[in-house]
């Protein structure tokens, strides 16, 4: 599906008003239009087919306290794609960093979003952290 043609893009260009009446065809109510409550409405609308008289996908109603989607704690977000380079080796943050990274890169890649693979330098400063980046 074409960016612009994805239902969530016309949702979120619109404007509601805080006394409207949800419409009849919403079938799941989303509060917050941040980082999480955009992902959990992006997997409704794509994954959680409903079968109505008038629509045949779900009808998602995302609710924001803030005039725009992103404004709270996800515009505080530090656009960083972590390496899990900071949690023990082989524990399962690492395991779920390193492959939400891959994911994440890939993600990107095959819609076309800009993103750059910067990397990062570290510098040992004593013996056992030499030991440790071995």
């Amino acid at each position: 599906m074409r960016p612009s043609a994805h239902p969530l893009r016309s949702l979120l260009s619109q404007t509601y008003s805080t006394s409207a009446t949800p419409s009849p065809d919403v079938h799941t109510v989303v509060i917050g239009a941040g980082v999480v409550g955009l992902a959990i409405a992006r997997q409704l609308v794509q994954h959680i087919p409903v079968t109505s008289s008038s629509s045949t996908t779900t009808n998602v109603l995302i609710i924001e306290q803030e005039a725009s989607y992103g404004q709270s704690t996800s515009a505080r977000n530090s656009e960083v794609i972590h390496a899990g380079l900071y949690y023990p080796p082989g524990s399962l943050k690492a395991k779920t960093c390193v492959q939400g990274k891959a994911l994440l890169y890939d993600y990107c890649e095959s819609r076309g979003i800009p993103h750059a693979r910067l990397g990062k330098l570290i510098v040992a400063k004593d013996d056992a952290q030499v030991r440790v980046s071995e």
